[in-house]
């Protein structure tokens, strides 16, 4: 409480009862004024109580505007007794009131432009930096002149950082400290100002770490902050102060630098952030290599270009260093521009296709050479456009891998062969999967689902993979394929030879079947070499009992040559193209027909 400390001169807060200093009057009246003394100041020590008692401070300022009146809120809040603020005005109590804008607000107050003011004020409080809302009010004479101001005084500084807090929070992205994509495009709006004021060049360097998700889904989602963190800090800690690190999506990070001289410096601070991510991230004791593919764009003195613009073209340029083998530097072209559009319009085409029961299953049959049986097929998806009529998959499938529309299409090939063929007993039915497939840890339950609902037996289908898919990410597409292979379905090797080392995935691989590549086959009745290659497979193959389905055979000349090499199965042209479902069960009665005449 700050008692009788908190007020100036007579009669206290309240200003005493009318008359008591009045001369005369003795007896009766002297003891009606002692009793009506003793009331009023009861009340004004109860009215100071109720004052002192607030968690706002309640003040009032002199003509002068120092403080004559301080509630006891003000020690609570200020960390400094109210004797000793009384008397001084606000600027001199760490409360910056000479502030021009707040100057003049309380000018007008004493100049009788308003009777009212309302404003919040940086003040230290408790010895730290702070915010007060302050509002007041005049006081005047009957004539109207100022003869002071009352008004209170709120702590605001938990308010106030957590309005600071959430702006951040709004313009950083919260685990990295970096600027996000908002405060990144406002980056660059800016950069590109000062590049048409200083005629020098602005670059944006668009990163993407390589295999993040393979990290990420093997050591856990924390480790994987752990590591986008260390290479924000690397990238921030490396920069100089005419560049901007951003972090704008999962693994994907931003370098906007302006000031350059030529083109050509982008590509040298590329390198530098290229050569800066291969040193190891330490995480849990444990080294993980970090490698980025880096897409570049350049804007000239003078160019007029978004900041979203840029972005998404150094993100095409990005992803062209993806293609080309990742952990490179790409520097955005114009046909990429195109190229991206047409993805797009056939991205957009395809969902459609998707959702609208465009998507046809075709099916190839797969042929047993020593008897002519047919054993199975094998399920391909077609797109019949309905203004463009049936589109090869080579124009589309490549779109759907890139924009993950692959899983949906795989799907629904998949639901479909199984359902076809779960009446067709004696017939196997083999079924492409994609790179996405095989590092999604929910696959094997969704196709364990699918089997289950069409009935068939998982013995009679074929899952086929390639090489290049189980690099993409070997330890995960591990995982899933012994987990499919555990439900007792067929895995495939498809299009072998063509990858990196492929006897080295026999090994490791749980499959149970090698499809020899056309490439091959085109040139066994015509080339030693093929034909020997083509041996050897099959000798492989027989070695580690594992079934063999020579593709692309056209001719009766290649199958006779398979026949030698005791090649058990083939699918091509020369039985049958791939077939819509009521034309492949017609070739089946057809072809077993003519076996058995």
């Amino acid at each position: 409480m700050i008692g009788s400390d908190a007020v100036t001169g007579d009669g206290g807060w309240l200003g005493g009862p009318a008359g008591s200093g009045s001369a005369g009057g003795g007896g009766l009246s002297a003891g009606r004024d002692n009793e009506s003394q003793q009331l009023w100041e009861a009340a004004d020590e109860r009215y100071r109580a109720v004052l002192d008692s607030l968690a706002e401070i309640v003040f009032e300022l002199d003509a002068n505007l120092r403080f004559r009146f301080l509630s006891a809120a003000w020690e609570r809040v200020m960390g400094v007794p109210a004797h000793v603020a009384l008397g001084h005005r606000a600027d001199e109590l760490g409360i910056p009131a000479a502030h021009a804008a707040i100057a003049e607000e309380l000018g007008r107050l004493v100049d009788g432009e308003a009777d009212q003011a309302s404003f919040e004020l940086p003040a230290v409080i408790g010895g730290e930096s702070g915010w007060l809302d302050m509002r007041v009010t005049a006081q005047r004479d009957p004539d109207g002149r100022f003869t002071g101001a009352s008004g209170v005084m709120t702590d605001v500084s938990d308010r106030r950082r957590t309005e600071e807090r959430l702006a951040r929070l709004a313009l950083h992205d919260p685990l990295t400290g970096l600027p996000n994509r908002s405060l990144l495009c406002d980056r660059v709006a800016q950069a590109m100002a000062r590049s048409r004021r200083s005629q020098e060049i602005v670059a944006v360097l668009f990163i993407d770490l390589d295999h993040f998700k393979v990290l990420n889904d093997s050591l856990g989602h924390d480790a994987g902050d752990e590591v986008l963190a260390a290479v924000a800090a690397r990238l921030a800690g490396s920069v100089r102060s005419t560049e901007t690190v951003a972090r704008v999506g999962g693994d994907e990070f931003v370098v906007v630098a302006e000031g350059l001289a030529e083109a050509e410096e982008a590509l040298s601070i590329a390198a530098r952030v290229h050569e800066l991510l291969l040193e190891p991230v330490h995480v849990a004791g444990i080294e993980h290599l970090v490698a980025a593919s880096i897409g570049v764009v350049t804007v000239a003195p003078g160019e007029l270009r978004s900041a979203n613009d840029l972005l998404a073209e150094a993100d095409l340029a990005m992803y062209r260093a993806k293609e080309r083998g990742r952990g490179r530097v790409e520097v955005f072209q114009e046909e990429l521009r195109a190229r991206a559009a047409d993805r797009m319009s056939t991205e957009a085409a395809l969902r459609r296709a998707i959702d609208g029961g465009e998507l046809e299953v075709f099916y190839q049959p797969v042929i047993a050479l020593g008897t002519g049986a047919v054993q199975g097929a094998e399920a391909l998806v077609r797109w019949r456009h309905p203004e463009r009529g049936l589109i090869p998959p080579a124009l589309f499938v490549p779109t759907a891998e890139e924009t993950g529309l692959i899983a949906p299409m795989t799907a629904f090939v998949l639901s479909r062969a199984l359902r076809d063929f779960a009446g067709l007993e004696g017939l196997s039915v083999a079924v492409n999967i994609s790179a996405r497939q095989l590092i999604d840890l929910r696959f094997p339950d969704d196709v364990a689902a699918m089997i289950a609902a069409s009935g068939i037996d998982a013995s009679r289908v074929t899952l086929e993979i390639t090489e290049t898919a189980v690099l993409a990410d070997p330890e995960a597409s591990l995982v899933v394929l012994h987990r499919l292979r555990d439900q007792g379905l067929t895995l495939a090797l498809d299009d072998f030879g063509t990858g990196y080392s492929a006897l080295a995935h026999l090994q490791q691989l749980p499959v149970g079947c090698v499809k020899i590549d056309r490439s091959f086959v085109d040139g066994i009745t015509a080339s030693a070499t093929d034909r020997a290659l083509v041996q050897a497979v099959a000798g492989l193959a027989s070695a580690l009992n594992l079934r063999l389905v020579a593709e692309g055979v056209e001719s009766e000349a290649q199958a006779a040559v398979l026949r030698t090499m005791d090649c058990p199965s083939a699918q091509g042209f020369l039985y049958a193209k791939p077939l819509p479902f009521d034309e492949f069960l017609a070739f089946v009665e057809a072809h077993e027909a003519r076996r058995a005449a």
